[in-house]
């Protein structure tokens, strides 16, 4: 008897193919997601959208409703400091285009109060995206609304623009790149002039009737800011007819002091602060002032000192004083003011100035009611003066009211702004710029001129006037989009454009996001593309109706994804801002009753999405009372019927007390002592409020506060929001967050619309699961030890490979050490370019155009109607989209380029059944032998070169040792992928190599590489399989030279459900990955496919890489299933031969078994491989097929010509076992065996092969309850084996924990294996129905019990409230089938391993993909939400898949 000394590890995934629940047929269509998927509860989003009168704008300043206001009195939208005005006459549109109550792209918010801007020099900040956040920004890529849904939206057209994009209007154009005459088009076309102080032109003197007055503008027009230019400021006042006094300069008597001398007396910490700020930005840092601490003088001017100026008037005239003044607060804002020889009769008061008087002093007061914590200008009044000495006089009436500058001027039209100079001052725009300068600019832009050698863009502008200053006192530089369209654009951006790109650039913008309900309808749709996993209604607070529930699932043209579309699309309208009303509306349709209410799962999420661009205009609300009242913080405030109200109420009640409580999943978290009371821990039907503003900035939210978790740092006072329409209606917002214990997004421009909508719809939808093991990158516990797992999302079909660092316990760090999809969205691709390969049918080549095949070039040439496209323009785009181009930005915008293509989460696809493999210093355990390489030979010089050598020696020396290891995964993205592993260092986590399969080509609609761009893209498997690498001695290159050959490492992946084929790759060295030609050509090896072999079916199980006794590397695995023929065949294709791209007869063996045909299609599952006789050749292998049958073939002979079945009937092959139920209903085998050495016995054979039955991998696999089993069969050398030939087991249950109860003491001397029923439990039938295994079992040593079996079981649960699946974690000893005589697992929860924890299995919540073991612990991925469940016991075993998934000898015990 030979001595077997080591165990086969290979892993086998699920594959999803219809079978009925009994019998055997023949298989159907395969699934193309996770089945789980489809029996989970669909939860719920209702969004409740602004449908205000405000969405219609086309601006977004920092005021009020995003608005700017004319102040009649001035003709200005800005104070005299340069702040924009919070009311007066109201400005919202730069494109008049006429006017409809009923929308068709016309302006809809009416034609009183809400005006248009001139498109004029004064007003040029309107056009700045600076200032104007809805305006066009040339550093934005702007692209058409996603077409997907049913809907198609193509580039604007450059000559006819359309104003509104939705086909359900009837929309105008425009040509955006012309002079237009408003003219001509009638009213409501031209622009508002609603004071005569106005600028009407570009000189700014001209003058203009009140009320709509035409203009001829350039349409494409947009301002950038100078950082670059100085220009010259000559003031219209000067000493001529002018006096400018500093405060300091007068005569001081107490209480009036300097701000030196305040900083010695000041006793208060807010009146510091203040004296700090002032003296900041004081002219020359000095000014005079009282302090609050020292009193007041409110009823009549004191009899104290004050501040005396004396002055001379330089000619007799009128004259305005103006005061530059600095008040803290309400209370520190006043003077008394006199001027000697005037009385109150002498003295016309600026607007607004206090008329009280007290003698000759006037109470200066109301004009800076609004001046907080800054310097401003204001008028006292205006007087005549006669030419000579003057003297001003102010004294103290409010403590704490300080004055810098104070102007007498007789030029009665100036403004003056900021700091004071009566002579021409030159300006750096990139250092000088003060909000203060506007005000002046827009009266007298021709007073602002560019210096001398002053270059714009190469055009030089020395004299010329200014072309533009913002509010924020920003120098603005004028483009208009002219030029020959193949022309480079001069656009004041970093993005290089041409004429024709920058037209292109800005008709979309027009088009798509000129109005805020443009880029909210263009940016909720963007947020919702490939969004799946959940049913949305959507109601307007304008327009409230029962809303209809959308599968976002349902995609295509005519399915609910496009009702919901055209719903969303079709709505626009104007009214209040009712948020209150609304919010409690969306409640209220949670907690409907109807046939079609949104509710129908005791488990179902609720969510609400409240998007408003405005302030709430609701200040007082009775339908809802103080619900957060005793709430504690954060929650908590003293005030009635607010949002924050509304939030609570919904989220504290049950929604439908007619269903079951206590069933909505909550975290696990929720159980951890103490409580994190920002989790949501209601387990009953309840409402999360999310809310999205536009521009949102509260005196909370956005300053102290920025999401609900800082809410939970330090409770808010939350504002009595029941009063007044301000900023305080934001805090409200963000307290229904809070209290919803959902989120708060706020977009800052519309065009960040899309990405903060698809960042709370995210958080709302993320279904996190995995469907594939772990690996790890050691196989022991060391200091930098790393475990793989992979993770999905399936509401966008991205995916992740996370590498996670393990404890000195076997603990998983639950955050990651680096995250692949991380890594590859964060690369810059444009400078450090992916390196990804193909095959052409003979040959390895770069994944780029030139290079492809044909086969491949017409795949992506196929648009989604499958028609072939006359030219490559669109297939070089979805290439550049399958690299990774056109990816969503900061804020969800996608190049124009690409906006025609699927919406893409991530550059990494979802990763579902591919386990991850590991790759670092080879770790096969080929022996020093012929025919392992060859060994030294002195008399023909031949070096010697064994495993050891390549195990041993570095890369420079033809060894492995010092490679870079790498992590590779197949993803459904079209790619294999591989990724750097190491923890930490240059280069972590980074891809270094993609592969797509050339099978993956097709034409076929809803198939292929140019599926993955679809749009309508709805999930199917592209490179699903597990990849295995070996290391093999081989010739790598073609034609093959026994001479030439060398270790390599060979990586072997597959499609699963993508496909029919495998492919092979040489990844030795990753230092060799790139995309030159010869590189990929000796990077990529062959594919193998049902194209050669009509045979070869959809693959579930990775295949193992062996030397055969013919001593040929070959690839072995089972055919699969749905081949053309429908057999169940063994394939072993040589490695070295299909190195040619061809592969004939010769290249490869196929063992038929004869079972199965066309009408009733069998296939063959996983294999496990032996070598019996010690030699470390592969000589016998062991595979299920879908009948039930589990076959051995012998191998054992030299020639390839006399492999075979094991076993047989005369000439007919025949299994080694049947597996069948009690009833002889046939029991499916889709997972891979096992094998270990029968250490209790002799035989032949000696060979013990365990597995389980079971598949899940077709729709209504979920439901099925028929009876499956798990066995242990001796092959001894006799076939034709069922289950009345082996020892039955019956399991027990007790709480959670299993137990073997009954059953005969196995004797090998005359018994053939054991067996138990999986999910019958002793007195109690079907407790578990349904479950069953789709996996290979682990076998792990124990020096007391033998070979350990560890699986985890499938248990699914067709309820969508049950998450899909539950697992039971088995170990139990493979000899013996019984309880093992020591406690192995920890099974009844108390944490530690007794006598009370003896038994073979525990019962675990979540489904557990494919187990491993490392260093005492046995890890899973879970199913269900991503995560990574980890089970202690005593065992004691390697990691089977560091270093390789590959066939080792038996394990001998």
């Amino acid at each position: 008897m030979n001595t077997l000394k080591r165990g086969l590890y290979c892993m086998t995934l699920m594959t999803y193919i219809v079978y009925p629940a009994v019998t055997y047929s023949a298989p159907g269509t395969l699934s193309t997601q996770p089945l789980w998927l489809d029996s989970s509860v669909k939860h719920n989003v209702i969004l409740a959208i602004d449908d205000s009168g405000s969405m219609d704008s086309e601006v977004l300043f920092a005021a009020n409703d995003g608005a700017i206001y004319i102040d009649t009195d001035n003709g200005l939208f800005t104070d005299a400091s340069g702040n924009l005005n919070n009311s007066g006459e109201k400005y919202v549109y730069l494109f008049p285009n006429g006017h409809s109550s009923s929308y068709n792209g016309s302006t809809i918010s009416g034609t009183s109060n809400h005006f248009a801007i001139p498109p004029v020099k004064a007003y040029a900040f309107a056009r700045y995206a600076g200032i104007n956040k809805s305006y066009y920004d040339p550093d934005e890529s702007y692209a058409a609304w996603p077409s997907y849904g049913g809907f198609t939206f193509e580039q604007a057209d450059i000559s006819a623009t359309l104003f509104e994009p939705a086909e359900t209007f009837s929309s105008g154009s425009i040509n955006l790149f012309t002079n237009i005459n408003t003219s001509v088009n009638g009213i409501n076309w031209g622009f508002d002039i609603q004071d005569d102080q106005m600028a009407c032109d570009d000189t700014g003197a001209a003058a203009c009737s009140p009320g709509e007055n035409h203009f001829t503008y350039y349409p494409a027009t947009y301002y950038v800011k100078d950082t670059t230019s100085s220009y010259t400021y000559t003031p219209s006042i000067n000493s001529s007819n002018s006096v400018l006094l500093e405060s300091e300069d007068g005569v001081l008597g107490s209480p009036m002091k300097t701000n030196l001398e305040l900083k010695d007396l000041v006793s208060t910490g807010d009146e510091t602060d203040a004296l700090v700020d002032a003296t900041l930005s004081a002219s020359n840092n000095s000014f005079v002032g009282s302090l609050e601490s020292l009193g007041n003088a409110s009823s009549a001017p004191a009899t104290e000192g004050g501040l005396a100026l004396t002055f001379t008037q330089p000619a007799t005239g009128s004259s305005k004083v103006w005061f530059r003044v600095y008040a803290r607060d309400g209370g520190t804002n006043s003077f008394w003011v006199t001027m000697s020889g005037k009385s109150s009769s002498d003295i016309t008061l600026g607007n607004d100035s206090d008329e009280t008087w007290s003698g000759d002093w006037n109470r200066f007061t109301n004009n800076f009611t609004d001046i907080t914590d800054a310097w401003h200008w204001v008028e006292w009044g205006e007087m005549d003066l006669a030419a000579g000495s003057h003297t001003l006089e102010v004294k103290r009436r409010e403590g704490g009211t300080y004055v810098d500058q104070i102007l007498v001027t007789s030029d009665t039209t100036f403004i003056p702004s900021d700091i004071i100079d009566l002579d021409a001052s030159t300006r750096a725009c990139a250092t000088d710029a003060s909000a203060g300068h506007y005000p002046n600019f827009a009266k007298y832009p021709g007073r602002y001129k560019y210096v001398n050698s002053t270059s714009i863009d190469g055009v030089d502008v020395s004299g010329d006037e200014v072309q533009g200053i913002a509010t924020d006192g920003s120098c603005l530089i004028k483009y208009e989009i002219t030029g020959s369209d193949s022309d480079t654009f001069s656009n004041g951006s970093a993005v290089t454009r041409t004429v024709l790109e920058e037209k292109q650039n800005f008709a979309n913008w027009f088009t798509y996001y000129r109005r805020r309900h443009q880029a909210m309808r263009g940016g909720l749709a963007s947020a919702f593309q490939s969004i799946g996993g959940i049913q949305t209604g959507i109601f307007w607070i304008n327009d409230k109706s029962d809303v209809t529930m959308y599968d976002m699932d349902d995609n295509g043209a005519s399915g609910e994804v496009n009702d919901f579309l055209t719903e969303h699309y079709g709505h626009v309208q104007s009214g209040g801002t009712p948020l209150r009303s609304a919010l409690k509306y969306a409640g209220d349709q949670f907690k409907r009753t109807d046939a079609s209410a949104p509710i129908a799962s005791e488990c179902q999420k609720n969510f609400t999405l409240l998007f408003t661009d405005g302030y709430n205009s609701e200040t007082s609300y009775s339908d809802v009372g103080n619900e957060d009242d005793g709430a504690g913080g954060p929650y908590e405030d003293s005030y009635s019927g607010t949002l924050g109200d509304i939030a609570y109420k919904y989220y504290s009640e049950n929604l439908n007390p007619s269903l079951a409580a206590g069933k909505v999943n909550i975290s696990e978290e929720c159980s951890v002592t103490p409580l994190d009371s920002s989790l949501d821990c209601n387990a009953n039907l309840h409402m999360n409020t999310y809310t999205v503003g536009l521009g949102a900035e509260g005196t909370i939210f956005g300053n102290t506060h920025d999401n609900v978790a800082d809410a939970y740092t330090t409770a808010p006072v939350w504002p009595n929001v029941n009063s007044t329409r301000d900023a305080s209606q934001i805090d409200d917002l963000y307290h229904a967050a809070v209290n919803g214990r959902g989120e708060m997004y706020s977009a800052q421009k519309p065009s960040e619309l899309g990405s903060q909508l698809s960042a709370a719809l995210q958080d709302i939808v993320d279904q996190i699961g995995s469907g594939s093991g772990v690996t790890f990158n050691s196989s022991s516990i060391e200091t930098d030890s790393l475990i793989f797992t992979t993770l999905f999302n399936s509401s966008n079909w991205s995916g992740d490979l996370a590498a996670k660092s393990l404890d000195s316990s076997g603990a998983v760090s639950s955050s990651s050490v680096w995250s692949a999809a991380d890594k590859l969205d964060a690369r810059d691709i444009s400078s450090n370019d992916r390196t990804i390969l193909t095959y052409t049918g003979s040959t390895g080549v770069a994944f780029e155009w030139s290079k492809l095949p044909s086969a491949l070039q017409n795949d992506l040439k196929t648009g989604a109607d499958g028609v072939l496209e006359a030219d490559d323009v669109n297939a070089q785009l979805r290439l550049r989209h399958l690299r990774g181009e056109g990816m969503p930005d900061v804020n969800d915008n996608v190049a124009a380029d690409f906006s025609a293509f699927r919406l893409r989460g991530s550059r990494l696809g979802d990763v579902v059944h591919s386990t991850p493999i590991y790759i670092g210093v080879p770790a096969s355990g080929w022996p020093d032998a012929d025919p392992f390489g060859v060994g030294e030979d002195s008399v023909t010089g031949v070096v010697r070169n064994r495993f050891s050598d390549f195990k041993n020696r570095t890369l420079a020396n033809g060894g492995a040792e010092d490679r870079e290891p790498v992590v590779y995964v197949g993803a459904n993205d079209g790619m294999l992928h591989g990724f750097n592993a190491k923890s930490s260092g240059s280069g972590a986590g980074e891809e270094v190599l993609a592969y797509v399969p050339y099978s993956l080509a097709s034409t076929s609609v809803g198939e292929g590489l140019h599926y993955l761009t679809d749009p309508d893209y709805i999930h199917r498997y592209y490179v699903d399989l597990a990849p295995v690498v070996q290391d093999v001695y081989i010739d790598t290159t073609s034609p093959v030279a026994s001479s030439s050959r060398d270790w390599a490492s060979i990586l072997v992946g597959g499609l699963r459900g993508g496909g029919r084929g495998l492919f092979a790759l040489d990844v030795t060295n990753p230092a060799n990955f790139s995309q030159t030609d010869a590189d990929a050509a000796k990077t990529v090896l062959w594919e193998f496919t049902s194209a050669d072999d009509s045979d070869v079916g959809y693959m579930s199980s990775p295949p193992i890489i062996a030397m055969m006794e013919n001593e040929k590397w070959a690839v072995i695995f089972g055919n699969g299933y749905n081949s053309d023929g429908g057999l169940a065949k063994l394939f072993i294709v040589y490695i070295e031969e299909g190195l040619d791209g061809t592969w004939s007869s010769s290249d490869y063996v196929e063992i038929d078994t004869e079972v199965g045909s066309v009408a009733n299609k069998n296939g063959l599952s996983g294999v496990a491989v032996a070598d019996t006789d010690g030699n470390s050749l592969a000589d016998r292998v062991y595979a299920g097929d879908l009948q039930g049958n589990m076959w051995a073939f012998d191998l054992s002979n030299s020639s390839d010509g006399q492999w075979k079945s094991a076993y047989k009937s005369g000439s007919t092959p025949k299994p080694l076992f049947v597996a069948s139920d009690g009833s002889s209903n046939i029991q499916p085998i889709t997972a891979a065996p096992n094998l270990a050495y029968n250490s209790e016995a002799i035989s032949d054979r000696n060979v013990l092969v365990t597995f389980g039955t079971g598949q899940y991998l077709a729709t209504g696999d979920d439901s099925d309850t028929s009876t499956q089993s798990y066995y242990t069969v001796w092959d001894k050398g006799g076939g034709l084996l069922d289950r009345d030939d082996l020892i039955e087991r019956v399991l027990e249950r007790d709480g959670t924990k299993r137990s073997i109860t009954t059953g005969a003491t196995i004797d090998w001397a005359g018994d053939l294996g054991w067996f138990f029923d999986l999910g019958i439990l002793a007195g109690s039938a079907f407790e578990k129905p349904g479950e069953r295994l789709t996996h290979k079992p682990l076998l792990i040593p124990d020096k007391d019990l033998g070979p350990v079996a560890v699986f985890a079981s499938m248990i699914p649960d067709s309820s969508e409230c049950a998450g899909g699946a539950s697992s039971v974690l088995y170990a139990i000893p493979l000899l013996t089938g019984e309880n093992p005589t020591k406690a192995i697992m920890e099974l009844d929860g108390d944490a530690d391993i007794d006598d009370d924890d003896r038994g073979i299995g525990v019962e675990i919540d979540n489904f557990i993909n494919e187990p491993n073991h490392l260093a005492g612990n046995i890890y899973g991925s879970e199913g269900d939400g991503g995560g990574v469940s980890v089970k202690e016991t005593t065992l004691e075993g390697g990691s089977a898949r560091e270093g390789r998934l590959g066939w080792h000898e038996l394990i001998d015990q």
